[in-house]
């Protein structure tokens, strides 16, 4: 039985090849002292960075406990397409990853985590708005473009990565949390 496993994994990565769909992706991980990455404080935050293709992508984690959204993580990212070619940017690809679970976690709607919070006056006016205004939109950069936002998670993990997809590739952030 255990030699057939791999053959069979094998026949189903072909026919999906076949039938049209993708290969697995590839990914490039940050990594301390590589040519590719950097890290940095930017507003008392870590942020990662890696470059790509003449791509940077940015990106901090910040760790929320609010009385209705416990365990909650702000993603900020920034792209700067300095590349000769348009880039898609969909905040509905980027996901942050459980490393300890070894799962995907859902991004939440910021609109609703904010009229949560309202209802029950956990959170100011102010500071909803700002929460609002920061949202990561879907668009198309063109080359020498930027775009930075937000990106909202309910989770209860302390080993994270935040994947990001660039020109075919999938650039991949680790984070842990220590309490």
């Amino acid at each position: 039985m255990r030699k057939t496993l791999p053959t069979m994994a094998a026949v189903l990565v072909s026919a999906a090849i076949a039938f049209g769909q993708e290969e697995e992706p590839k990914y490039l991980v940050w990594e301390a002292d590589s040519a590719h990455s950097d890290s940095f404080y930017r507003d008392g935050l870590l942020m990662l960075l890696v470059e790509h293709e003449d791509v940077e992508v940015g990106t901090t984690i910040q760790r929320y406990t609010w009385r209705l959204w416990t365990d909650s993580y702000l993603v900020n990212v920034v792209i700067r397409n300095n590349s000769d070619r348009r880039l898609d940017v969909n905040p509905q690809e980027i996901r942050l990853v459980d490393r300890e679970k070894l799962r995907y976690v859902q991004h939440q709607n910021i609109d609703e985590m904010v009229e949560d919070q309202a209802k029950f006056d956990t959170i100011s006016e102010n500071a909803a708005d700002h929460i609002l205004s920061e949202v990561l939109l879907r668009t198309t950069l063109f080359p020498d473009e930027s775009i930075q936002g937000s990106v909202w998670y309910r989770h209860d993990g302390k080993q994270l990565s935040i994947q990001i997809p660039v020109h075919g590739l999938i650039l991949e952030f680790p984070f842990v949390f220590t309490d």
